[in-house]
């Protein structure tokens, strides 16, 4: 079957499991939502610089094209401490638990940033493969579980990625 249901069986059962981790992904909103604060003042002090040296300002297109890469970075960001909370030894101590975490976070890091890069070079593997590899990262159950905040919707997404499997798909194969 090509086109799976957006909320599969197996998704809900994982959901009724561990709703904690629901609740943790809420938990992060306010932080998320922080941080994209913190990029739009950015983005405003960068218009200023742009007026006050008289250079040419983006153009409209570019500016969506930042805030939805913007959006794209945050919510990823806020899966991957999903991500690395649900494979998490629930075992360990708190603290512990935490710095498992966060190094968890910290690969996965590595990996969004190795695949942005890849991007950049969108010419040498060709647009096409980058595409075809993103549809194939993508991952549509945690979508659906874990929509992006309402600050963070956007027309055209965000999505999300795995980023190792994006990665192994974009460096091997044809």
């Amino acid at each position: 079957m090509l086109l799976a249901p957006v909320c599969s069986l197996p998704a809900i059962a994982v959901a009724q499991e561990n709703p904690s981790i629901d609740k943790f992904y809420q938990s992060l909103k306010d932080t998320v939502y922080d941080d994209f604060q913190k990029f739009l003042e950015m983005a405003a002090q960068e218009r200023q610089r742009k007026i006050r040296e008289k250079l040419p300002p983006s153009t409209d297109k570019q500016v969506a094209e930042g805030t939805s890469g913007i959006k794209f970075l945050l919510y990823n960001k806020a899966i991957l401490f999903v991500i690395c909370a649900e494979s998490a030894d629930r075992s360990v101590l708190p603290e512990k638990g935490i710095a498992v975490v966060n190094q968890c976070v910290s690969s996965k890091t590595v990996e969004m940033m190795k695949y942005l890069k890849l991007n950049d070079h969108a010419a040498t593997f060709g647009n096409k493969k980058l595409v075809s590899c993103a549809i194939k990262a993508r991952d549509f159950q945690r979508e659906a579980r874990f929509p992006p905040f309402d600050f963070l919707r956007d027309p055209n997404g965000p999505e999300i990625i795995d980023f190792a499997a994006a990665i192994d798909c974009i460096t091997t194969g044809p």
